[in-house]
């Protein structure tokens, strides 16, 4: 064979064998990679981020055999020099005479003969040899016929599973016979009730349905259950303790269905911050208290703050307080609420108080206001006798007598006169008259709390005693807490 006609044979089967070899190996690698990742996503469903490791890790390997076995050989130096060190390596028998040749010297006869004698096909064929070239092309050609009639008997399957693959993170599912569908009746309730789930099926045979929960904090799944019917639909309700679960419904080939819900605590009173101001016409201090519930006198300041103790995450969202029914203003705070009411009336304080989903104390806190007692003043006038005749000149003395249970506030003395005007010397206006006034007061009996009502109240009285006046007398008073109706004796006559 001829130096020219051997290097061309030997180039090419060398450049045939490697790109055969090259994209029986790509081939393998890619069907064999990309069938078994959808295969074991389709049998066990596969998150999103480690179909996006599976899909790196094919294109890396992919990568690799390529530029390994194609684009590195191929890439390489192919000249007839370099065909010839190629062949005086692989075969002794040359001694550097197809160099030689090559590079353009003249070989005698003897080494022309010996060197054409060895140039043969067979030396081509054992320079670059191909025995495990037929094997790998016939698994890649039945790779390649078994995809092929994968994807013309389930294009489908074929494909989710593709789309999944190269798009982990799309929202793509694979296709099934069966579906359901729910929600919780409520994401997040007390833990004194039930978190209820209501479940359908929407398509697909009958099938048992079997629901499991994962307390989010521990980890590991509490409790599986197998509801009860085939068909559907269903309805359970599950007593938890305080926390956040994942529910998980699963039937048939269905996508599982995957619900939230969170059991949590109620908020519960911890501390209260009352002030009892009384009314200041009675001079007895403030009064702190551990709680609402309490008895006042009219006109009394209460200044209250109450906290309450949440759940993580939790807080006041709605708070009203309602005395006898009629609301309170109060101002919500981190923890609770504060407010002040003046006490007119008596009645029950009921706090109505919820967190961002509605969930409050159980039962709502409720204290009794009572309302003290605060009698009308007592007032008699003692002087002449009814229809007592008396001269035009008489004097007439008059006794005028006030008490209370806690105060006076005022005391007045009205004069009338009915029969014919004294001369102008003898009319003189009460508040003219030179009175000499007498007060008394009872002893304050000491009281451990101005609210309760078993111990004695405090009794003021006032009395007065005028010189002796003509015409009609009228004695009135009023404690500070309420006005006394007017109080007159019978007119006497002149």
């Amino acid at each position: 064979m001829e130096v020219r006609g051997f290097l061309e044979g030997l180039r090419g089967r060398l450049r045939r064998v490697l790109l055969l070899d090259g994209l029986a190996r790509l081939s393998v690698v890619l069907l064999l990679g990309g069938s078994g990742a959808i295969l074991l996503d389709y049998c066990w469903p596969i998150p999103a981020p480690v179909r996006c490791a599976i899909l790196l890790a094919l294109i890396a390997t992919i990568g690799a055999v390529l530029y390994r076995r194609l684009v590195r050989p191929l890439a390489r130096r192919m000249d007839d020099r370099a065909m010839a060190q190629l062949s005086e390596r692989r075969i002794p028998a040359l001694d550097g005479r197809l160099l030689t040749q090559v590079d353009g010297i003249a070989l005698g006869s003897i080494d022309g003969r010996l060197l054409a004698d060895a140039l043969t096909a067979q030396a081509v064929t054992s320079l670059v040899p191909a025995s495990a070239l037929p094997g790998r092309l016939g698994v890649a050609l039945l790779l390649a016929i078994a995809a092929t009639a994968f994807a013309l008997l389930f294009p489908r399957i074929l494909r989710d599973g593709t789309n999944r693959l190269l798009l982990p993170f799309a929202d793509t599912e694979w296709e099934r016979h069966s579906g359901l569908e729910g929600a919780l009746d409520r994401t997040v309730v007390a833990e004194d009730e039930p978190l209820v789930v209501r479940l359908t099926r929407t398509k697909g045979p009958d099938a048992g349905l079997r629901l499991s929960w994962t307390k989010d904090q521990g980890g590991s799944t509490t409790e599986r259950r197998m509801l009860s019917g085939l068909a559907g639909p269903w309805h359970q309700a599950l007593t938890l303790p305080a926390g956040t679960y994942t529910l998980t419904a699963e039937s048939g080939d269905a996508l599982p269905l995957v619900l939230h819900g969170r059991l949590v605590k109620r908020p519960f009173l911890t501390h209260v911050d009352a002030t009892l101001t009384p009314p200041h016409y009675i001079n007895q201090p403030a009064q702190k208290l551990a709680t609402l519930a309490c008895t006042a006198l009219p006109g009394s300041r209460l200044d209250f703050a109450l906290d309450f103790l949440f759940d993580s995450g939790r807080e006041v969202h709605d708070v009203a307080l309602t005395l006898g029914g009629t609301p309170v203003t109060v101002t919500r705070t981190e923890h609770g609420f504060t407010g002040s009411i003046t006490v007119h009336q008596g009645g029950e304080l009921a706090v109505q108080l919820a967190d961002q989903d509605g969930i409050g104390p159980n039962p709502q806190p409720r204290f009794a206001l009572t309302l003290a007692e605060d009698r009308k003043p007592i007032v008699s006038l003692d002087g002449p006798r009814s229809r007592e005749n008396v001269t035009v000149r008489a004097k007439v003395h008059l006794i005028i007598d006030a008490s209370d249970d806690y105060a006076l506030a005022t005391l007045q003395l009205l004069t009338s006169v009915l029969a014919e005007a004294p001369p102008p010397a003898a009319q003189h206006p009460l508040a003219q008259l030179p009175l000499r006034l007498r007060r008394r007061r009872c002893a304050r009996i000491p009281c451990p709390s101005p609210t309760s009502l078993d111990c004695p109240p405090p009794r003021a009285r006032r009395r007065w005693r005028s010189p002796p006046w003509p015409g009609k007398a009228t004695a009135s008073s009023s404690s500070a807490g309420r006005p006394t109706p007017t109080m007159s004796p019978d007119p006497g006559s002149a």
